[in-house]
C-alpha cells in the first residue's frame, strides 16, 4: 500500500513538473494514459482528504468583485490565471475559519491569498521571464495596488495566518488542473479528410475545446458567489468540460467524447 501511495506521489509530482502543455499527439504526451489515471486518482483523493470543502461556508457580497480584481493583477503581470482560483481556494477556506469576518479583514485576506498564491504558483518553473516578473512583486508594490489601504507589514501577517490555518496545505487540486487531466486522458481518433468539418486535426481540435472549458472554469471562480470549493474540484471540471465539448460540437466535434466521459464517470 505504502508503495503504491509513493508512486501515485512520484506520478503527481511528475505531471505537476514535467505537463507544461495539457495535451499534445499520442506519441509526444509528457505522461503516458496510464500515468495521467493515477495522476488523477491522487488529485481525487486529495480534495476528499487534506483539501476537502469548507464546513460552514458564509456567502460575501463583494467576492466576486474581489476576484475580478485578482485577475486583473494576475493579468497585468502575465502569470497563469489558476492562480487566482487557488488564491480564492485559500481565500474561501480561512475565511471560514477566523472569528475576525468584517469586511476589511476580508479584503486584506483577499490580497494575501493573492500574494501567497502568487509565491507559490505565480508562473511555469521553464519561464525566466515570469520568474524575474515574480520576483518584483514584493508586499508594498501589493500594498500599493491597495491605494495604501494596507500596509505591506498588515499583507505579511495576514499571509501568516493563512499558513496556519491551513496547515501549509497551500496546493490544492483545481477546477483547472482537473480539466487538463481529463483532456490528457481523452481517447485519440483520426479525423475524416473527406470531410471539410473535420479538417482539423486532433491536437486542434481538443486544444480548442480545452480553451472554452478553462474559460467556463475562470467564469465559475469569478462570478460564483456560493464558494467555489462548495462543489468538488472533479465535479465542477468535469460540469466545464462537458459544456465545452456541447458548445463547440458544431465546430469542433469529439466522436470518442461518449468513451471519453464514460472513462471520467468511472473514476
Amino acid at each position: 500500500m505504502n508503495r503504491r501511495r509513493s508512486q501515485l506521489q512520484y506520478s503527481s509530482l511528475r505531471a505537476i513538473l514535467s505537463a507544461v502543455s495539457f495535451v499534445a499527439e499520442s506519441k509526444d504526451l509528457v505522461l503516458g494514459m496510464e500515468e495521467n489515471l493515477e495522476y488523477l486518482q491522487v488529485l481525487l483523493h486529495q480534495e476528499k482528504t487534506s483539501y476537502a470543502p469548507p464546513s460552514p461556508w458564509q456567502s460575501r457580497s463583494m467576492r466576486p468583485r474581489l476576484i475580478a480584481w485578482c485577475y486583473e493583477v494576475v493579468d497585468h503581470f502575465d502569470w497563469r490565471r489558476e492562480v487566482v482560483e487557488i488564491a480564492a481556494y485559500y481565500l474561501d477556506r480561512t475565511s471560514a475559519l477566523l472569528s475576525d469576518t468584517s469586511s476589511r479583514t476580508y479584503q486584506l485576506l483577499t490580497m494575501a491569498s493573492l500574494f501567497l498564491a502568487i509565491k507559490v504558483h505565480g508562473c511555469s518553473s521553464s519561464d525566466k521571464t515570469l520568474r524575474s516578473s515574480r520576483r518584483r512583486l514584493s508586499g508594498k508594490d501589493l500594498a500599493a495596488l491597495s491605494r495604501n489601504t494596507f500596509k505591506a507589514e498588515d499583507i505579511h501577517r495576514m499571509e501568516s495566518t493563512i499558513l496556519f490555518t491551513l496547515r501549509w496545505n497551500v496546493h490544492p487540486p483545481t477546477v483547472a488542473r482537473f480539466v487538463g487531466v481529463y483532456f490528457r486522458i481523452c481517447p485519440g481518433w483520426n479525423p475524416n479528410p473527406s470531410s471539410a468539418r473535420d479538417q482539423s486535426t486532433y491536437k486542434d481540435i481538443l486544444n480548442s475545446v480545452y480553451e472554452v472549458a478553462c474559460y467556463f472554469a475562470q467564469l465559475a471562480v469569478a462570478g460564483s458567489n456560493i464558494g467555489l470549493h462548495q462543489v468538488e474540484p472533479s465535479k465542477l471540471a468535469y460540469v466545464c468540460t462537458r459544456c465545452a465539448v456541447v458548445f463547440c460540437s458544431a465546430t469542433h466535434p469529439i466522436p470518442v467524447q461518449q468513451a471519453w466521459f464514460a472513462t471520467i464517470e468511472s473514476l
